[in-house]
């Protein structure tokens, strides 16, 4: 009994550890953001419309683009397993919040 209990607590271990070991290469093989100017830094004039498209919302209810005609629309896609993605979501929540 105490033989398996040992090989278990062995095995899950390990497998924390290992865990561990590829979220942190992963986090760290990133490359870091391009740094631009923000003088040179192409825009999309206004007058350029977007593309036509049609997502679902969180509820899975098909959402079109034009419902925010005349609004200033970010869309962001992102996954809960992307440590950069989970990390730029507070600031994220801070941009919306001054401008909603």
């Amino acid at each position: 009994m105490k033989k398996t209990l040992l090989i278990v607590a062995i095995a899950l271990g390990g497998l924390a550890g290992g865990i561990f070991v590829s979220q942190w290469q992963a986090s760290r093989n990133m490359a870091p953001p391009a740094k631009t100017d923000p003088d040179q830094t192409a825009t999309t004039p206004a007058s350029q419309h977007r593309p036509d498209f049609t997502l679902l919302d969180t509820e899975g209810r098909p959402r079109h683009i034009r419902e925010w005609d005349g609004k200033v629309v970010m869309i962001n896609f992102w996954a809960t397993w992307c440590p950069p993605c989970v990390r730029e979501m507070p600031a994220l929540l801070k941009l919306y919040e001054t401008y909603k």
